[in-house]
């Protein structure tokens, strides 16, 4: 830095007159000491630290004249190294780079090699901001080996980490991604000597991006775990919600939607506390991203129009068409056509303005391209597809390069060219093995199978069909949540049926049996099973066995009767199994019934609830016409399988519906001769054969205490009745009343079993809570609610008396948390059977009780109407304290109930899902 001759107070009267404009310097005569050049270097380096740049610039500039007067070349040399430093800094890069060259001629005259090295940094990094300087990539490289060189031969480390940092910057925006990911690598070992976590972090964030850009998914996942650890450790909070996001990123792209979904959420938690709006825009798409495709694409679009809202704040134009894309998919899948469209054109639109042709612009082509190809018009279809695949393989995306030769497949099946459709399918599932992506690999496999069964080729296609299943199998057990493993199950499930339909085509019945039941209720069986203690557990809840089904029956000694819809070829495919586990097989083909050319099945079973609640004609349901959609039910259900069912009314009949089939009212239906169901049968519903075997089991584990006396020597049951109900609930758009049947229900019950009941304002939740674990009988009588209380969880609730903030709704997601060990729930209220109707059965109040450890739960399939309802309700537990079981029970009060109110919707609403319990009644 050169000796200090000049004196305090004469080096402040200089920088002050200097500050203030007045010192015009010295006279071309004159020769100034090297001494007051010092000086001014010296006050520039106090401005700059108080960053003061301006000022620092001007007291350099006039310390460079005075050394380069005097011929002081370390002198120039400095202050042309610091008048860089102060240009880059100011982004002033043109000046900073012509000020460093200069410094650095400079440094190679005096062969100090340790300025060399730095400036041969500082200039890569002038280079690599300066984006109009020419040929700047070559000169970054350049700039940044010498400096790594030099900083290598000095022991440098500092130096090098930055020099890494820099070459594996600019090799990533060259696409140079093997050089990138060296050179970064580097910088991370450099990090690890010098001991910095700051500089670890930052190299382990940059290892990660090259792995995605790799698509190294775990590699990159397991990277960002390390650099997430040290934000902790950092106490970065905010970089922590960065680092969640990335996780969510990696995570979603393994195929690990519950993973990805879990990071994404406390990114999100996290990016709003500190309000970073960009990451919580990030945050919220990844949620999108993830729910979509786990089937939930409601939940989807929630969150992308969320993020979407952000991005708009923000005016970030890019991720603005990326979220139109991603509307639009949403849109789509939930069959809105239109909006779709709407939503792709956006995208495509912005795209253009951005003079953006990349993944975006090809998104909202391959978008278009798929609503063309549903609306019949591939030719038009195949054009965008094959657009969109140019920009794919451009850029690189291996990914969406696969699902473009998909799409391009499917129009091939549409136009029945089978041979090429095949061809792009397996180009597609060579690239997802290519880059391990399992969801692709999954989707291209089913994509073979249904190809070869559309040319007939039933054998071959069973082995694509099983392998496609084997790997979204593997996806859904990453799944921790009941809720995501229920909708991504949705999204397999014409794989099952493909499956089951080309065993049919070989003759296997018993092979198509495992399939169908292995394509039902996994989740439930899975939530039943958390019942049981693992070693107690002999159900295998991963491949449902022939032996397990012939055994479960075995053991229930009823006929059990199990339903398969296969959409692709409008059949329904039944099973019957025998008490001594016998299997038999029937199939309808539903466009082949007499004086129903046509079927569809789902808008049968809507006509009869409708015609049974008096939404279409009575006399409907009167005689058994093809007209009657009681008498069509029968037919397609019953009849191709009537001698097959027991011929003594009083045998009970286990159905295990699918689909729209879980909405029919069984008892109702009509034969030929007039006869409902019940008058030949009694019916049970249950979800799947595998949850029929949980409930046995638990069952056998029943804790005896439930079904003995309490200390009080009454039997620990729990009776609600009437309610009274919140305003809100009385008001638009629910108009619920009061139910004073429900209410004598109640009493009537509370007599037969010598139990109080909560009635009106007693019944809130907090008074009947503490009974409800150890209930051996919970009967409710009251209003059920079909509505979604809460984002995401399960629909359905139960209208208890309101209390302080609460508005009674007892709701499914509450009641799913539930520990009980009831023998018997009643749910003598309004659509209490109802819900969403997925692969894994209803998902409502039933499942939810059932859940919760419920053995037996009786349920409406509609809005059942309070007086008929009431008498239902006593008859059925007068039966009960004959001996009856629940289901003989329920059927026996159907008969009684018909005779006084003929019309269905006054008996046949209610069902009994799970086991059929008896129960000691005084």
């Amino acid at each position: 830095m050169g000796t200090k001759t000049v004196g305090f107070w004469q080096r402040l009267i200089a920088i002050s007159l200097l500050w203030s404009g007045l010192w015009m310097g010295p006279t071309a005569s004159q020769t100034i000491p090297n001494s007051d050049a010092r000086t001014l270097y010296e006050a520039g380096l106090e401005q700059f630290n108080q960053e003061q740049l301006p000022a620092a610039i001007e007291l350099w500039q006039r310390a460079l004249a005075i050394f380069e007067q005097n011929g002081d070349r370390r002198g120039m040399g400095d202050c042309l190294y610091e008048l860089g430093f102060a240009y880059y800094w100011l982004g002033e890069y043109d000046q900073a780079i012509s000020n460093y060259q200069k410094s650095l001629l400079i440094a190679e005259e005096f062969a100090d090699l340790q300025r060399q090295g730095t400036l041969w940094g500082y200039l890569a990094d002038a280079y690599f901001y300066a984006p109009a300087y020419a040929g700047r990539q070559e000169l970054i490289i350049s700039a940044g080996e010498k400096s790594l060189t030099l900083a290598e031969a000095s022991g440098d480390y500092l130096r090098q980490w930055f020099s890494h940092h820099r070459l594996g910057e600019v090799h990533n925006g060259l696409g140079n991604y093997a050089q990138a990911l060296h050179h970064y690598q580097r910088a991370l070992a450099v990090a690890e000597i010098l001991e910095d976590p700051s500089l670890q972090r930052l190299a382990l964030a940059n290892v990660g991006l090259i792995h995605i850009r790799q698509e190294n998914y775990r590699a990159a996942l397991e990277i960002w775990q390390r650099e997430y650890a040290l934000r902790q450790q950092l106490g970065e909070t905010e970089g922590a919600a960065e680092s969640l996001q990335l996780l969510g990123f990696a995570a979603y792209w393994l195929n690990d939607y519950g993973q990805a979904i879990h990071y994404y959420q406390k990114s999100l938690e996290l990016a709003r506390a500190n309000q970073q709006r960009k990451t919580e825009q990030l945050s919220l798409a990844g949620l999108g991203d993830a729910y979509y495709y786990v089937g939930d694409y409601a939940q989807a679009q929630q969150f992308h129009r969320d993020s979407l809202a952000i991005a708009e704040q923000l005016e970030d134009w890019e991720v603005m068409a990326t979220l139109y894309n991603a509307l639009g998919t949403d849109y789509y899948s939930l069959e809105q056509p239109q909006e779709a469209i709407a939503y792709y054109e956006k995208s495509l639109d912005l795209a253009q303005k951005l003079q953006s042709r990349g993944n975006t612009f090809a998104n909202a082509l391959s978008g278009l391209g798929q609503i063309y190809l549903e609306q019949n018009q591939p030719s038009q279809a195949l054009d965008y597809f094959h657009q969109s695949l140019e920009v794919y393989r451009a850029m690189g995306n291996r990914y969406n390069e696969g699902a473009a030769l998909s799409n391009i497949g499917h129009v091939y099946l549409q136009q029945k060219r089978y041979d090429q459709a095949i061809v792009n399918f397996q180009r597609r599932l060579a690239i997802s093995e290519e880059i391990e992506e399992i969801h692709g690999q999954a989707q291209a496999l089913g994509e073979i199978g249904l190809t070869l069964i559309l040319q007939k080729q039933y054998a071959e296609a069973e082995a694509p069909l099983r392998a496609s299943l084997a790997l979204s199998e593997s996806i859904r057990e990453k799944l921790k949540e009941d809720q995501l493993k229920v909708s991504f199950f949705d999204t397999q499930a014409s794989v099952y049926r493909l499956l089951q339909l080309v065993l049919i085509k070989q003759n296997r019945v018993e092979g198509a049996l495992e399939i169908a039941e292995r394509g039902r209720a996994r989740a439930f069986a899975e939530l039943l099973a958390q019942q049981l203690d693992p070693q107690d557990r002999r159900i295998n809840l991963e491949s449902p066995d022939l032996e397990t089904i012939r055994a479960t029956v075995q053991r229930e000694q009823t006929t059990v009767v199990q339903y398969s819809l296969i959409d692709e070829v409008n059949q329904l495919y039944i099973w019957v199994i025998q008490p001594d586990g016998k299997i038999q097989f029937r199939q309808t083909d539903l466009g082949d019934l007499e004086q129903l050319p046509q079927v569809d099945i789902g808008q049968t079973v809507t006509l009869a609830q409708r015609a049974i609640a008096g939404q279409r004609p009575q006399a409907l349901l009167a005689n058994p016409t093809p007209h009657n959609p009681l008498w069509q039910l029968e037919q397609i259900l019953i009849e191709p399988i009537a001698d097959l069912l027991p011929q003594d009314p009083n045998q009970a009949v286990i159905f295990i519906p699918q689909g729209p089939l879980f909405s029919v009212p069984f008892p109702a239906l009509t034969n030929g001769r007039g006869e409902a169901l019940i008058d030949r049968h009694i019916p049970r519903t249950m979800p799947s054969l595998q949850v029929l075997a949980l409930t046995q089991q638990l069952e056998t584990n029943l804790p005896p205490q439930v079904d003995s006396p309490n200390s009080k020597g009454h039997k620990s049951d729990l009776i609600v009745g009437n309610p009274i109900l919140a305003d809100s609930l009385q008001q638009s758009p629910y108009g619920l009343g009061n139910l004073p049947h429900a209410e004598a229900e109640a009493v009537a019950i509370g007599q037969l079993l010598q139990t109080k009941p909560w009635l009106g304002k007693e019944a809130t939740l907090t008074a009947i809570m503490p009974q409800v674990p150890e209930a051996r009988v919970i009967h409710l009588a009251t209003h059920g609610l079909l509505d979604n209380f809460r984002q995401g969880g399960l629909p359905g609730a139960i209208a208890l008396t309101p209390e302080g903030d609460n508005n009674g709704l007892w709701t499914a997601n509450d009641i799913v948390q539930l520990d009980i060990k009831a023998k018997l729930v009643v749910l003598s209220a309004c659509d209490t059977g109802r819900g969403k109707i997925t692969g894994d059965g209803v998902l409502g109040l039933s499942r939810a009780w059932l859940t919760a450890g419920a053995k037996s739960v009786l349920v409406s399939l509609w809005s059942v109407p309070d007086e008929p309802t009431a008498l239902l309700m006593t008859n059925f537990y007068q039966n009960l304290a004959q001996g009856e079981n629940s289901a003989t029970a329920l059927r026996d009060a159907m008969v009684t109930v018909r005779q006084k109110y003929p019309r269905p919707v006054n008996w046949a609403g209610f069902t009994v899902m799970g086991a059929s319990e008896t129960l000691s009644v005084p």
